[in-house]
């Protein structure tokens, strides 16, 4: 998902990812049926770009080690204890 924040290839993805291109396209579907990347066809080129919810998604997953401080102070989960009813 990293790699379509600035849009990306099946094979630009792979590449990013390490897996093969057959697997990255696996991928790109699942993340774009759950609405997380959107995919446009160029000639023979498919490229996969972020939706809103895959931006904040990845803003999210990319807070830190201070959004994660924040997130235990404020989340019982996080923070060891039971979940929220």
């Amino acid at each position: 998902m990293r790699a379509a924040a600035t849009g990306a290839t099946t094979t630009e993805a792979a590449r990013h990812a390490g897996v093969t291109p057959t697997t990255a396209s696996h991928h790109t579907t699942l993340l774009r049926d759950a609405g997380l990347i959107t995919s446009h066809r160029y000639a023979n080129t498919v490229v996969h770009t972020l939706t809103p919810l895959g931006a904040a998604l990845l803003r999210r997953n990319d807070c830190g080690e201070e959004g994660l401080r924040r997130l235990r102070q404020t989340d019982p989960v996080e923070s060891g204890g039971a979940p929220l009813p």
